[in-house]
């Protein structure tokens, strides 16, 4: 839940998010359809937890997960609900933002959702003692990068590559294109590149994209660790 990149292009909306994970937890399940009660959600389930970092509602509500808030912070457990829980609930709302401000977050873990609901787009964050939620722009490219791996002085370099990146390609994005940047951009800096490997411990497990547009979406799920890919596609409908 640790690096996620935004970019709107020619009429569809791009979601990637590279997960960084201790190496001794437990494999995510890949994405599939989960019913909850009447609604479709479709999400790769962490079985630790039960919860996930990246969400698509059938209604084109997507939500993405990030550990931390603005700065690192120091742990002040035991927590009571997990954030990947927290996800799952924020999603089911029919209004996020209502649900964002109604939510009681007391106990729970500072992180961060990008969240994504008829065409706004926002950032949502809860640093364990108050709630913030920014309208962000959403016809520029945003990305973010966990403030619990990463400093600030690596997040601003990280939105440089995202920024020479898109400049390289001239800003006309395709999904192997922003895949491609997810994989290879400082490849050999296995500490705070793109895919991380830090001694054995903490590595990049998963990147999840979505590519949402009019009438469907795609979700694309790459198992960086059994070089598996999984697909899922749906048609958007609105209630």
């Amino acid at each position: 839940m640790c690096t996620v990149s935004y970019i709107k292009y020619n009429g569809q909306y791009f979601f990637t998010s590279n997960r960084d994970e201790n190496v001794n937890r437990q494999s995510a399940h890949h994405p599939q359809k989960i019913e909850h009660g009447n609604l479709s959600l479709y999400y790769p389930e962490d079985p630790v937890g039960k919860g996930t970092w990246f969400c698509v509602k059938k209604n084109g509500t997507i939500c993405i997960l990030l550990n931390g808030a603005q700065k690192k912070h120091v742990s002040n457990g035991p927590y009571i609900k997990s954030r990947g829980i927290v996800l799952l609930e924020l999603i089911k709302n029919s209004n996020i933002m209502l649900g964002w401000e109604e939510m009681c977050l007391e106990k729970t873990e500072p992180f961060t959702v990008v969240a994504f609901s008829q065409g706004s787009l926002f950032q949502l964050r809860w640093n364990g003692m108050e709630k913030e939620m920014i309208e962000l722009n959403s016809d520029e490219a945003h990305i973010w990068s966990s403030a619990t791996l990463y400093s600030e002085d690596i997040m601003a370099q990280r939105k440089i590559w995202f920024e020479e990146f898109l400049k390289d390609v001239h800003y006309k994005i395709d999904s192997q294109k922003i895949l491609t940047f997810h994989t290879d951009t400082q490849k050999e800096n296995t500490e705070n590149g793109l895919i991380i490997d830090r001694n054995n411990n903490m590595l990049t497990k998963n990147i999840t994209q979505c590519i949402l547009r009019k009438h469907d979406f795609t979700i694309t799920h790459l198992d960086l660790l059994t070089d598996e890919k999984t697909m899922l596609e749906d048609e958007i409908v609105v209630a």
